[in-house]
């Protein structure tokens, strides 16, 4: 009788062995299926979509298609005089506006052209209208360069704020006084398809672009938008 008792057990010993070898193991592979869970791939691809939208930001415009020159018509040490100067500029000439605040002086800038050629014609048609001092500012590459490979590369497209799309003129002129005025002082119009444009900025990542339309819709453009553009 002894002895069959200890053959049970001797054999049970060896099974037993192998049970929980074999139940480590599943509970092993289980665990492996886990490693990477669902939130982690969708961060992973978040991450790789953001960095290929800052690859493509950064891409140069093509040299024909770069905004080099613009005309200062104004500038004065007071802002007031400067809006109500770029309030004088005729409509029909369609010309982008801007008022830079820069060396200490509110400057008021119109117009974005690629060729002087075609800034010449148009400084001589304001000259002609009043401003006899109106002279063309070269603008190639001022906005910002980005440190690419250890080495400055200038880009010509970045991005603005969208704040307002208007046919009328006197709106965006209205809007583009109250963003100034609100310290908002990178505040342009671009007269683009007929419409009024005011934006706000000019940024090389979309990082910077994004805190600027945050602060606008904290103090009530709700519908503030980012656009990308080149040179305007």
């Amino acid at each position: 009788m002894p002895s069959i008792y200890y053959k049970i057990k001797y054999l049970s010993l060896p099974i037993l062995i192998i049970l929980v070898f074999y139940c480590a193991t599943q509970k092993t592979t289980t665990t492996a299926k886990y490693i990477q869970p669902p939130e982690e791939e969708k961060y992973k691809a978040a991450e790789k979509e953001k960095v290929e939208t800052e690859k493509k930001e950064t891409l140069p415009v093509p040299a024909d298609e770069r905004i080099n020159y613009k005309i200062q018509i104004f500038a004065s040490s007071d802002k007031e005089s400067s809006l109500y100067e770029a309030n004088k500029l005729p409509a029909e000439l369609s010309l982008n506006e801007e008022i830079i605040n820069e060396d200490n002086l509110w400057k008021v800038q119109v117009g974005s052209f690629i060729e002087r050629k075609e800034a010449e014609v148009y400084r001589e048609k304001l000259k002609s209208l009043g401003w006899k001092d109106a002279f063309i500012v070269d603008i190639t590459g001022k906005y910002f360069s980005v440190s690419k490979d250890d080495e400055k590369v200038s880009i010509y497209n970045y991005l603005s704020v969208q704040v307002l799309a208007s046919e009328n003129r006197a709106e965006a002129r209205s809007l583009m006084k109250n963003l100034i005025d609100l310290k908002f002082e990178n505040t342009y119009i671009v007269f683009e398809k007929n419409l009024w444009k005011v934006r706000v900025g000019r940024f090389g990542k979309r990082v910077d672009v994004e805190r600027c339309m945050s602060k606008l819709k904290n103090i009530g453009f709700k519908d503030c938008w980012i656009v990308e553009t080149s040179g305007q």
